[in-house]
């Protein structure tokens, strides 16, 4: 016999261990995260993006083009992958009456802006030409789509699944492929509507 006295070697339970951990890290691998993904018209390419799970609330702000207020649209990622908007707020009374004149939905004066909250407007997608104004939030994380992209130009705010392991390989690696493999998959026709 080849075994040192006084050990003893777990032998069975190392074995039925393996199949376990092979189970969790396929598990892992198979199981999808939604990312956030802005992409604009002229490269096809994801040029920011951030995890996004079921519930995340996305804000979108930007000056409203004829009453030059500040507007809100919030946004939440819902399990399909799809944006539902949940409230928008406005600047002032004239830029929320413009949204529905007759005020049927429920309008709340909250201070100095008006909110439209009895919204259940759901979207795959949501298309913007950008101006200086701007800017896209997910829980601490912030980006003015005018300095990223461009005063003018259009962006597509989706929503894409990958597996969960690239986000375990390192967030810059994640953001490499990621990138690739939206460049690679790309459809025409993405901005037309």
């Amino acid at each position: 016999m080849n075994s040192s006295p006084g050990r003893t070697k777990p032998r069975g339970a190392a074995r039925r261990s393996w199949p376990i951990l092979i189970g969790l890290l396929c598990a892992c691998h198979f199981c999808p995260i939604g990312v956030l993904c802005l992409e604009n018209e002229w490269e096809r390419r994801v040029l920011w993006f951030q995890p996004l799970l079921p519930g995340d609330k996305v804000e979108l702000l930007y000056e409203h083009s004829m009453y030059r207020v500040l507007q809100r649209e919030i946004y939440t990622s819902d399990a399909t992958g799809d944006f539902v908007l949940r409230k928008m707020v406005f600047g002032s009374f004239a830029a929320a009456a413009y949204y529905d004149p007759e005020l049927s939905k429920k309008l709340i004066c909250q201070g100095d802006s008006w909110e439209i909250t009895s919204l259940r407007l759901t979207c795959h997608e949501l298309k913007i030409f950008v101006n200086q104004s701007h800017r896209i939030f997910l829980g601490n994380q912030a980006i003015n789509l005018a300095a990223e992209f461009g005063d003018g130009s259009r962006v597509c705010i989706k929503k894409y699944s990958y597996p969960q392991i690239l986000f375990t390989l390192g967030l810059e690696q994640a953001k490499r492929l990621v990138k690739t493999h939206s460049a690679l998959t790309a459809k025409g026709g993405t901005f037309d509507s």
